[in-house]
């Protein structure tokens, strides 16, 4: 609820926020408004958010691990879950 009345903060031009400004699903984006199930999106996030660190850190897997905030097995054990080498 929070996220719906700031971004109608945001987007209201005037001073006053009106019932049509809440509206929930104008705040979904295409990309949530498909079929995927919560389970699949939360695992292509982590698999995203896996490869960026890897980048970012230039392969340095304790590095990402620790960017991300989590342990080093824990790391090594979802890279091998979402196949990342």
């Amino acid at each position: 609820m929070r996220n719906v009345l700031e971004r109608a903060m945001i987007r209201k031009e005037d001073e006053w926020i009106e019932t049509n400004d809440l509206s929930f699903s104008a705040i979904l984006s295409e990309e949530d408004t498909d079929e995927e199930t919560l389970q699949t999106a939360i695992e292509k996030e982590e698999r995203r958010k896996i490869i960026a660190a890897l980048a970012k850190e230039n392969g340095d897997a304790t590095k990402a691990a620790s960017s991300l905030g989590i342990g080093k097995s824990s790391f090594y054990a979802k890279r091998s879950k979402h196949n990342i080498p």
